[in-house]
This record gives structure tokens, sequence and C-alpha cells, in this order.
């Protein structure tokens, strides 16, 4: 029987709206950084990566088979 290994590596960037620089460390380690962490697990989400600067946020997550 052949066997199959599915992937689906995804890159997300959150931006801030018109650009404004609203992200300093202490918020993004802090508040929002944990957030997507915890929907990540809640949802079975690998997140690889993430980090941000003051107007955007990169995120690189492995979706589980389930979501395909």
């Amino acid at each position: 029987m052949p066997h199959s290994n599915n992937n689906i590596w995804i890159h997300i960037v959150w931006s801030t709206k018109n650009k404004l620089p609203f992200f300093d460390k202490h918020i993004l380690n802090y508040k929002v950084i944990p957030i997507i962490k915890k929907i990540g697990t809640e949802e079975e989400i690998q997140i690889d990566s993430i980090n941000g600067y003051k107007d955007h946020i990169h995120c690189l997550l492995l979706l589980p088979t389930s979501y395909f």
C-alpha cells in the first residue's frame, strides 16, 4: 500500500492599518504572540516560527492534514 506525506506550510503576515507603528516589544512578546500561540494550540496547528516588528507580524505554520 503506498504511503503519502502531505505538508502544507503557510506564511501569514498581519499588518497594522496604514502600516502605523503600533507594536512595541512588550505588546508583541507578552500579548500578541501568546494569543496567536494559544489559538494555534487550540486548533492543533503547529506554529514553526512567529515574530514581528512595529507594523507587522509574521507567522510560519504547518496545517494538519485534518484541515484539507
